[in-house]
């Protein structure tokens, strides 16, 4: 009975959460009530705030939820091996495909538009994305490092770095509507490319014979 209880419960929160999502991306953050999203959800407003108790604590578990769907569940250390390149590759690939994706776009330009007036909401988005991908890579660069398979001197700066050359011009272009989105081959060969140079500037000494 517990099981079937915590399944409704997962099942109402999911509910909401794709409603919030609908609202705050038509009609901005500020504009969208939780009056609005619990009609929307085809929930009370009890049941609303039982979930969620405030709209941003409402909007975090949103961008959390899409961080571990897309991130976190993919992207632990014994996951993505002992290969750097290998590795680092892999994390571009999927770093880029939820940065590039319609959702994302339109989450980062409704933050970047209201974040000014509501900075809660700009804090709400970073803690829960931006925060817990750098947090995840400079882990993986921890990682690579213990096992002499790369020396970063400081592996949140370099995970800062790696980021950093995969949210290039292209990022911008497409948040602005000036690029097509990327297809899965370029997001490959720019993954491919950050790796290879982050790499071959970050490879342990090789001991002199």
């Amino acid at each position: 009975m517990a099981a079937k209880s915590s399944k409704a419960s997962i099942s109402k929160g999911s509910q909401i959460r794709a409603a919030a999502g609908r609202l705050f991306l038509s009609q901005g953050y500020a504009a969208t009530s939780m009056d609005s999203i619990a009609a929307a959800a085809g929930v009370s407003k009890a049941t609303l705030y039982a979930h969620f108790r405030s709209k941003q604590l409402l909007f975090e578990s949103m961008v959390q939820e899409r961080f571990r769907a897309e991130m976190e569940e993919n992207l632990k250390p014994l996951q993505l091996g002992d290969d750097p390149f290998e590795g680092l590759a892999a994390v571009g690939r999927r770093f880029l495909a939820m940065l590039m994706s319609p959702d994302a776009l339109a989450a980062f330009r409704l933050v970047l538009a209201e974040s000014v007036r509501l900075p809660e909401l700009g804090e709400a988005f970073y803690r829960s994305g931006p925060a817990r991908t750098l947090e995840m890579v400079t882990a993986y660069i921890e990682y690579l490092n213990e096992r002499g398979r790369l020396k970063v001197e400081d592996p949140a700066l370099g995970a800062d770095q790696f980021l950093g050359m995969l949210k290039n011009k292209g990022h911008m272009k497409c948040l602005l509507g000036l690029a097509p989105l990327p297809s899965a081959a370029d997001i490959d060969l720019l993954a491919r490319a950050a790796a290879r140079l982050f790499v071959a500037g970050n490879a342990p000494a090789r001991p002199k014979l």
